[in-house]
């Protein structure tokens, strides 16, 4: 039996070949699409060839019906960037050394088609210890406005894994602040949703750093990073904070001490 065609993704220079094990129809129907979605963008702007890879894998995970491409291109993804020396996607990335915009846009796209491929097809989770290393240990020194941008790093750069959460996190912090006993402290409401994703006016730094919302915001980040530990491990919350029970400095802070975690469909 003859090998599959290589698909060619974007144009000119920054063009990519890659050949995938299924669903060649759908991809190089969607390869021509995105080819032709993507001609208008500037020539002397040439990505790496995995952040063009990255792009093709979230523009097939978005298309209606393309959940087989999205499979067969995230498989083609990983054999090349990941699979040669068994590593996972962070490491991938770190080793490329590319751009702080490059390398968001590379975990971002790669989440949201890891994200919409089933289960039983996804790519290897990563193992809890080199997750770990992914976050840098304590933000309890940042001020509210700082830790605002904190959490738009996490929610720009992971934004699949953590959208359904932050969603819920801030309708729960909306509806609370209705307290007649607490909403003076939150003139300006405490939407972390809207403040992040820019769907809501961001109130100025006085209001972000005062204590009462300063602190849900310290607790937001370090949430946000909780969750996406999880995903990455493929462990629930739970699990991932029972085995990390004792292995971690006092400094690493993902929750505060004597934190327990209760079960959360959203988790």
């Amino acid at each position: 039996m003859d090998a599959p065609a290589p698909i060619t993704i974007g144009h000119g220079p920054s063009a990519v070949r890659l050949c995938v094990a299924s669903a060649e129809a759908a991809c190089h129907a969607l390869a021509a699409e995105f080819s032709s979605a993507t001609a208008a963008e500037p020539a002397s702007e040439q990505p790496a060839a995995i952040v063009t890879h990255a792009r093709f894998l979230e523009f097939c995970a978005r298309q209606p019906g393309g959940r087989d491409a999205a499979a067969a291109v995230l498989a083609a993804f990983e054999d090349q960037y990941c699979r040669p020396s068994n590593a996972h996607i962070l490491r991938a990335v770190d080793r490329l050394a590319l751009a702080d915009d490059d390398r968001s846009s590379v975990l971002r796209n790669y989440y949201v088609g890891r994200m919409a491929v089933p289960d039983e097809s996804r790519g290897r989770h990563v193992a809890l210890p080199k997750a770990l290393a992914v976050f840098g240990g304590a933000v309890g020194g940042a001020s509210g406005a700082e830790c605002l941008e904190l959490a738009r790093e996490l929610a720009g750069m992971y934004g699949p894994l953590v959208a359904e959460f932050l969603a819920a996190v801030s309708r729960f912090a909306c509806d609370e602040t209705q307290d007649v006993y607490i909403a003076h402290c939150y003139a300006h409401g405490l939407d972390m949703g809207a403040w992040i994703t820019g769907t809501g006016p961001e109130p100025d730094p006085d209001y972000l750093n005062s204590p009462p919302v300063a602190m849900p915001l310290l607790g937001l980040v370090q949430l946000l990073r909780l969750v996406v530990l999880s995903r990455m491990a493929g462990l629930a919350v739970g699990q991932m904070v029972k085995q990390l029970e004792g292995k971690l400095p006092h400094t690493y802070t993902l929750l505060p001490p004597g934190h327990h975690v209760h079960t959360c469909h959203v988790c």
